[in-house]
Parts: C-alpha cells; structure tokens; sequence
C-alpha cells in the first residue's frame, strides 16, 4: 500500500531512530530506517559487519547495558547533523544498492535454482 513512503514518515520527522536488536537475527527495521535516510543509532550486533554494516560509518552502536553511550550517542547526532546527515545518506545508498526486498527475492530465487 504506502510502502517506503509509508514507513520513511515515521522516521523523517525525528533527528536520528533508536533501536534495539533482541536476539540472534538484525531486524528489518535497521534496513527500513537506513533506507529513509534517518541516522540510526542502534545495538551492536555482530552480523551487522556480515551484512556489510560499519559503526560510525552507517550507524552508530551502543551497548543495551550501557544508557549513557546511548545518550552519548544521541547528543553526537543533535551536536552534529551535518556528520549525522552524510552517515544516513552513506547507509541509505548502501542499503537501496545492497539490501532491498529486490535483493532478498533474487537471492531466493537464486537458491532455489540451486
């Protein structure tokens, strides 16, 4: 229905997305923020780099158990928006180029041909 649209007018109107990854899988909220060109400061989680993520490149990490780097965190993005605008636009052309639902079906595909 609304698609991107629709989920980048939740995340445009704020100055950066929290989020929290729970167990073992990255969920698809990163991609969804990263794809609306909204810095994201989320979780560290190790299959981030496995699906070409970089801290402080695409996103910023925090420790669940630590509140105070992710407050830190916060205020680096109101204190810098121009630095906190170019990390969004570097995760949003990686993530459009890389990590599209497109992407997902041709790998399904792919692997079914198999």
């Amino acid at each position: 229905m609304g698609g991107r649209r629709s989920v980048c007018r939740l995340h445009l109107p704020g100055r950066c997305a929290i989020n929290w990854l729970r167990g073992d899988i990255i969920n698809m909220r990163v991609f969804e923020v990263m794809a609306c060109r909204t810095p994201l400061i989320t979780t560290r989680h190790p299959d981030m780099a496995v699906y070409g993520l970089i801290e402080d490149e695409h996103y910023l990490g925090y420790d669940h158990e630590n509140i105070n780097e992710l407050l830190n965190q916060i205020q680096w993005v109101l204190d810098n928006r121009v630095a906190a605008e170019q990390m969004a636009i570097r995760a949003h052309n990686y993530v459009v180029a890389h990590h599209t639902y497109r992407h997902r079906a041709e790998e399904l595909i792919e692997w079914l041909q198999l």
